[in-house]
């Protein structure tokens, strides 16, 4: 009689214990969408800011470049405009010289020119 009575308690035991097991999985099944929203929103925020920092370097990346590209762009304009003033005055001077010798018709004045 006694072991039928510890049969029988260890078999209730056994049974409040898997539906004890029964309950904490179903508790943590009922759980887990909510933490995977949870997840997702962090995952969500973390690609985000990501996103914004990775933006902000190539907008820093591009402002670089464009200044660059305008410092070596008004390098080049002045250093053309120098060869334009250097090529006016030449051809104002040789212009003035061509000028005298088609005014004297004199032959040394348009040779001298060409030398």
């Amino acid at each position: 009689q006694l072991r039928l009575k510890v049969k029988e308690e260890k078999r209730k035991l056994i049974i409040r214990m898997r539906f004890e097991q029964l309950r904490k999985e179903s508790e943590v099944l009922r759980l887990l969408p909510a933490k995977f929203d949870e997840s997702m929103r962090l995952l969500d925020r973390e690609l985000n800011e990501r996103d914004k920092r990775w933006q902000s370097k190539l907008n820093d990346e591009r402002k670089l470049i464009r200044d660059e590209a305008k410092a070596d762009l008004s390098a080049w304009n002045k250093t053309v405009d120098s060869y334009r003033k250097v090529l006016s005055d030449g051809f104002d001077v040789l212009t003035k010289v061509l000028d005298e010798a088609q005014a004297s018709h004199s032959a040394d004045v348009f040779y001298a020119c060409w030398c």
